[in-house]
């Protein structure tokens, strides 16, 4: 039986999804079908996606663009710190 990633596991995947997929910089917005289109892999499923989402927000590593653009996100400048650190 494989282990089922943690919610930080799942956070730190979306952020590499930001900066090592997508080579986005701080303040760059990704859509919710570009991250879920690209998050399965190597034991990640969707649903995992939603628990790391709210760890990324709640960490200030990702901002809900609400206003602007609904169902999409902004890396923040903390979010590119940890991704960063972390490669």
């Amino acid at each position: 039986m494989t282990k089922e990633p943690l919610p930080e596991d799942s956070a730190r995947r979306i952020l590499d999804l930001f900066v090592s997929h997508f080579h986005c910089r701080a303040g760059a917005t990704l859509s919710l079908s570009d991250l879920l289109c690209t998050f399965e892999h190597d034991g990640f499923r969707n649903l995992h996606f939603q628990a790391g989402m709210e760890l990324a927000i709640n960490n200030g590593w990702v901002a809900p663009n609400r206003r602007s653009s609904p169902n999409s996100y902004t890396l923040t400048s903390t979010g590119f710190g940890v991704a960063t650190a972390a490669a």
